[in-house]
C-alpha cells in the first residue's frame, strides 16, 4: 500500500484489472490508500503459511478469479555483515524469500485456473550487484531471482500453453526513488500481466540516459 507497490496497484486498476493489495502491520497507511484508490486491502504477513493461504482464498471469494499475483513484499535491514544477528537474516529471508515461496505455491493453481495467469516476482538489482551492508537482503533477492528462473523451466510446457507465464523485475533501488521510477516498474508489470504469455524468465534493469530511464530486456 506504498512504495513500488501502490504504484503497481494503481498502474493495474488503472489498466481495468481488479486489485487487491497487501499489507503486512501499517493500517493507517493502508487505510489513506484504500480511501484514496478504492482499492481494497488486506492485512497479512507474507511469511506466515496459513495466513497466506487463507489470504489468497478470501481475495479470490471477493474478487474472483485470480489472474496476476505480484511478489512485492521486501525487507531489509542495514548492518554489516559481521554483525548481522541470526534474527535479523531469518527475519528478512523470511519476508524476501519464504514469503515469495509460499504466495506463489499458494497461488499457483488459481493461476492455472484462470487461464492466463502471471506470476510477477519483485528481484531487485542487488542481486546482481554487491552493495555495502545489504548482504542479507542482495542473498535473498538473488535466491528470487534463481527461484523464478526454475519455476519458468520447470513449469515451462504450462507457459507455452499460456495456462501461466513467470517472469522477475529487477529494479535497482537508487533510481527508482520517487514517483517516475516506480511508475516505470508498475508500468512493465502491467504489461507481463496483460501479456499473459511467454515460456520464461523477463529480466528488466534499468538505467540512467540522457533521455531519462530506459530499459534493458531478455528473455532466457
Amino acid at each position: 500500500s506504498r512504495g513500488i507497490g501502490a504504484a503497481i496497484s494503481k498502474a493495474l486498476k488503472a489498466a481495468g484489472y481488479s486489485v487487491a493489495a497487501n499489507y503486512a502491520g501499517n493500517d493507517e497507511v493502508a487505510a489513506k490508500f484504500k480511501a484514496e484508490t478504492g482499492i481494497p486491502v488486506y492485512k497479512w504477513d507474507v511469511s506466515n503459511y496459513d495466513a497466506c493461504a487463507a489470504g489468497l482464498a478470501q481475495i479470490e471469494k471477493d474478487l474472483g478469479p485470480i489472474d496476476v499475483i505480484v511478489n512485492n513484499a521486501g525487507l531489509n535491514v542495514r548492518a554489516d555483515f559481521r554483525h548481522l544477528t541470526d534474527a535479523e537474516w531469518v527475519r528478512i529471508r523470511e519476508v524476501n524469500l519464504d514469503g515469495v515461496v509460499r504466495v506463489a505455491r499458494d497461488g499457483f493453481e488459481l493461476l492455472r485456473a484462470s487461464k492466463r495467469g502471471s506470476l510477477v516476482n519483485v528481484s531487485s538489482i542487488m542481486a546482481h550487484r554487491g552493495l555495502r551492508q545489504l548482504a542479507g537482503y542482495s542473498a535473498t533477492k538473488g535466491a528470487v531471482t534463481a527461484l523464478t528462473k526454475a519455476l519458468a523451466v520447470e513449469y515451462a510446457r504450462l507457459w507455452t500453453a499460456r495456462s501461466a507465464s513467470s517472469r522477475i523485475i529487477l529494479p535497482s533501488c537508487r533510481r527508482l526513488r520517487g514517483v517516475r521510477g516506480m511508475a516505470a516498474v508498475a508500468r512493465k508489470i502491467e504489461d507481463a500481466g496483460a501479456s499473459g504469455t511467454g515460456g520464461g524468465a523477463h529480466f528488466l534493469g534499468v538505467t540512467r540516459s540522457a533521455r531519462g530511464f530506459a530499459w534493458r530486456e531478455r528473455l532466457d
